[in-house]
């Protein structure tokens, strides 16, 4: 594999992780802002914004996971033969686990959030639970990509 080939997917892979942590960070905050406004007219374009960013950090994860799993094939890597890279590939089969597991839910919740009247407002008692459901989930797949970040930059041997 060429150098132009290596930069262009170490560069989406890193931009990916950057967008990833960066909305999720946004998300998880916003979300705190989010459990506290139940019945507020600040709910529903609250959660509507949270879900446009669940929506980057779901693209992102997938950029992350393609660019990464290119590098690891194409480059000669391959999966679980150094440390630090195998933790990590371990850290993003675990965050495609979670995506695998919470996908039905985070898709009724967009179908809810879809089908609210435009403008602010209060959201349904279903879009809250769901959202309760998902949060700890979506806390989990940050922190785990700020650890696999960290293991890139430390490289444990």
């Amino acid at each position: 594999m060429d150098l132009l080939n290596r930069e262009l997917l170490l560069t989406l892979h890193l931009l990916g992780i950057i967008v990833w942590i960066g909305f999720g960070l946004c998300e998880y905050w916003l979300g705190r802002v989010f459990l506290t406004q139940a019945g507020s007219p600040a709910e529903a374009p609250l959660i509507r914004f949270i879900y446009r960013c669940d929506l980057v950090v779901f693209i992102a994860t997938l950029i992350s996971f393609a660019a990464g799993t290119a590098m690891a094939l194409l480059l000669g890597w391959g999966f679980f033969n150094e440390l630090w890279l195998g933790i990590k590939q371990g850290i993003m089969f675990t965050v495609l686990a979670v995506v695998g597991i919470i996908l039905p839910r985070a898709l009724r919740l967009g179908t809810l959030i879809d089908a609210l009247p435009a403008g602010p407002g209060p959201v349904t008692a279903e879009i809250r639970a769901l959202y309760h459901w998902l949060d700890p989930f979506f806390l989990v797949m940050r922190a785990l990509a700020v650890a696999a970040v960290v293991l890139a930059v430390w490289r444990p041997a």
